[in-house]
């Protein structure tokens, strides 16, 4: 099948990147007034609400048979509720740019566990080179502060890194996941991830909080706009482009997060930091094949935040 890519098309991928990579504004907003299981219970109460109703406009219907909702039931917990907790949390210690950064391994960690554990992946001499140069990376982020000892900042840095691990086995798993709209299985997975946080979030007693304007309206941005809205513009980009093409938002997400961290939030970026993320990216672009592109994206999206 042909794909091409028009104006409407890029327009739209750009806005899919803006929605996403400000989900780490949003968060780091949010966390100043909730904790990170309320900001995690808030985003997907938003988010299951405008699927739900996304999904009575266009006339699909959730799944009955129980084997949609245990995959559902997994996807919920590694593509929404565990990486968004852990997200949640870091950014309480460390700037929305860093931790948007260090989410954009998520792709490195999907050709480790796509070779090393299900065989889903052909390892080559370029997926190795470029994952040895995203964990370059990696370690040219977090090693400076390890350096100084294993204080909260680093925990903070290695938990977005463990985001994109969980997210890397959220794509692997959703590779397999059949016989289901995309659509319908995302409305299914934040649905899941919203009751499997509702204990955790009700047992901090949340309605004896006092509510302030805008971590609030923070809560609904990244329910509406980084989550469920992106996803829709998603899959269709998927029909009309192409998983390829797609894929290029994966470069533009910790981008965006990077700059409106330091437009909004006044964060600093160093060389290093800039030095980094091109070596991230670089070792994301040497794994990312594009047989191996089309398997992974047709089915799971690229949440990243």
């Amino acid at each position: 099948m042909g794909y091409r890519m028009g104006v409407k098309e890029i327009l739209l991928l750009f806005l899919t990147a803006v929605f996403w990579g400000v989900s780490y504004f949003f968060i780091k907003v949010a966390v100043i007034s909730f904790t990170p299981c309320m900001v995690v219970a808030g985003r997907l109460f938003f988010a299951s609400l405008f699927m739900l109703g996304y999904l009575f406009y266009t006339r699909n219907k959730l799944p009955r048979k129980s084997r949609f909702w245990k995959a559902f039931l997994v996807l919920g917990l590694t593509n929404c509720t565990l990486p968004y907790i852990l997200i949640s949390w870091s950014e309480v210690y460390i700037d929305s740019g860093l931790a948007a950064i260090l989410g954009a391994t998520m792709p490195l960690f999907t050709i480790i566990i796509g070779v090393a554990v299900v065989g889903q992946e052909s390892f080559t001499w370029s997926k190795g080179i470029g994952l040895a140069v995203g964990l370059i990376g990696v370690v040219l982020l977090v090693g400076p502060e390890a350096v100084k000892g294993l204080g909260i900042n680093v925990w903070a840095q290695l938990a977005n890194v463990a985001a994109a691990f969980v997210y890397a086995i959220a794509a692997v798993y959703g590779a397999n996941l059949e016989d289901v709209k995309p659509v319908v299985a995302t409305a299914g997975q934040v649905l899941m991830g919203f009751v499997t946080i509702l204990p955790f979030t009700l047992a901090e007693v949340p309605w004896t909080m006092q509510l302030k304007i805008w971590p609030l309206l923070a809560l609904a941005g990244l329910g509406i706009f980084s989550t469920a809205i992106p996803y829709i513009i998603y899959f269709y980009l998927l029909s009309t482009v192409g998983p390829t093409n797609v894929s290029l938002v994966s470069y533009l997400i910790p981008m965006v997060g990077m700059i409106t961290g330091v437009l909004f939030l006044g964060e600093k970026v160093t060389l290093l930091t800039v030095l980094a993320l091109f070596l991230i990216l670089a070792g994301v672009a040497g794994v990312s094949g594009i047989k191996g592109m089309e398997k992974n994206t047709e089915n799971t999206g690229i949440e990243k935040s």
